[in-house]
């Protein structure tokens, strides 16, 4: 009986547990509804914490005298251009920059160390220190503002900031153009400080790929640089002002030669082949002889004007303006070649065998005579008409047939022809081996 009665008395007092109804009242909650709407997340209870008593104007490590050390490291994404006239080059790029800020790391504080997620938010940027960053060899530059600006700025539990950047940069590269267009140009990236000076502030390259190329880029007129040397050149950089923080990067641009050859050597190449065509011309087509040369001639020029307008004006000889002397002197040296061009009046006319004097000193006594009078010029004019024309036995003016035409000059100047058509291939074929034998061999081994 007694045993019933405890029993019982569990029961009761276990009976609110089971979910039975209770007459004692439901316990009021812990906020208002309205103390629920002032109460900040953790985030920015953070946030509102690390920047306090933050001076953005002051760079980390300022009040212990300590070296601020920036970790940069750069994705080029594309090479747009190069332009060899100018002398530049314009490349989109990743920059990113990492520093340790210790003013910004909460992981520390007992009520927020429990919060491992990063800080990221486009007001950091307004609010944090950022170094001074610039590029030495750049001309212009701007920021990505598709579909909103593209930068980043994050701060881990550590206090560890990453600010990246997408900008679009043009930058000089001096180039050497004696080999062109058979050249290789090396270009260079140089960032440094601007205002904090090397004990001040320290730029570093990361230790694995600082400089990292995209995979199978396409850069117009040039071969993909095969790799970027990156290294610190801080003890080069001194000026006027103190020493600063000062790191490169530098890849290879190779010229492709194919462009080239379609657009300027082998027309030149089928040009001067052309002008060889005058050596089967007829002495007698003297119009067709003339044209010829000169159309070749006017066909190199326009090329070489051509070239010369797209390329920068430098001091020194290049390859290409070697090639193009070296074709128009072939092609003056077979449009003025000796006999053949000097012979061709008086063997056409017919006067191969007359002498030239004999009618030099007629004018010469003609314009004599007329300073005399008019009797002695009479008398002159007849002693020399006998003199300088045949006899009656001998035709004065004979026409000029194929059978009464002398045949010592032509044949000479046949001769000659017969030799250019294999010495003007074999000097020009000869040429071209030694050419493409020093530019494309042995200065790359230089």
């Amino acid at each position: 009986m007694v045993f019933a009665l405890v029993l019982a008395a569990c029961l009761c007092c276990l009976r609110p547990s089971w979910g039975f109804s209770s007459d004692q009242p439901e316990p009021t909650p812990r906020y208002t509804p309205e103390q629920l709407r002032n109460v900040t997340s953790v985030r920015e209870q953070i946030m509102d914490h690390l920047f306090k008593n933050y001076q953005n104007h002051e760079r980390p490590g300022a009040t212990a005298k300590e070296t601020t050390e920036v970790t940069v490291y750069i994705t080029m994404t594309a090479i747009t251009s190069v332009d060899v006239r100018m002398m530049e080059y314009t490349a989109d790029l990743l920059l990113r920059q990492e520093w340790q800020d210790p003013r910004l790391a909460w992981i520390n504080i007992p009520k927020f160390k429990n919060y491992t997620k990063n800080l990221v938010s486009p007001e950091l940027k307004q609010k944090l220190w950022l170094p001074d960053l610039f590029f030495r060899n750049g001309k212009e530059g701007r920021l990505h503002k598709m579909t909103c600006p593209n930068y980043l700025t994050r701060i881990d539990p550590s206090g560890m900031i990453l600010y990246s950047q997408k900008l679009t940069m043009r930058f000089s590269c001096q180039m050497e153009l004696q080999t062109f267009p058979m050249d290789s140009q090396e270009c260079l990236m140089n960032i440094g400080s601007y205002g904090y000076e090397l004990s001040e502030l320290k730029f570093v390259w990361r230790n694995h790929t600082p400089v990292d190329l995209t995979k199978k880029m396409q850069i117009s007129e040039f071969n993909s640089p095969e790799e970027v040397i990156a290294y610190d050149c801080s003890q080069a950089s001194t000026t006027s002002t103190g020493e600063y923080t000062c790191l490169e990067a530098k890849f290879i641009l190779s010229r492709q030669l194919g462009s080239w050859l379609s657009s300027i050597y082998i027309p030149n190449f089928l040009i001067i082949v052309a002008s060889w065509h005058s050596f089967w011309v007829d002495l007698d087509a003297k119009p067709a002889r003339v044209t010829l040369g000169l159309l070749t001639l006017l066909s190199i020029l326009t090329q070489a004007s051509g070239v010369s307008s797209s390329l920068p004006r430098v001091s020194y000889i290049k390859a290409i303006d070697v090639w193009n002397i070296a074709c128009i002197i072939f092609n003056q040296i077979f449009y003025q070649r000796g006999p053949s061009a000097s012979g061709v009046y008086f063997t056409s006319a017919g006067f191969a065998d007359a002498s030239p004097s004999r009618f030099i000193d007629s004018a010469k006594a003609t314009a004599l005579a007329m300073k005399r009078g008019k009797l002695e010029f009479c008398e002159e004019m007849e002693r020399l008409l006998i003199e300088a024309f045949p006899t009656e036995e001998e035709d004065a003016f004979p026409v000029p047939r194929s059978q009464d035409l002398p045949t010592k000059k032509p044949k000479r100047i046949s001769e000659i022809d017969g030799y250019s058509r294999f010495l003007f291939p074999a000097c020009f074929l000869l040429y071209n081996c030694f050419y493409w034998l020093y530019y494309l061999v042995l200065v790359n081994e230089m």
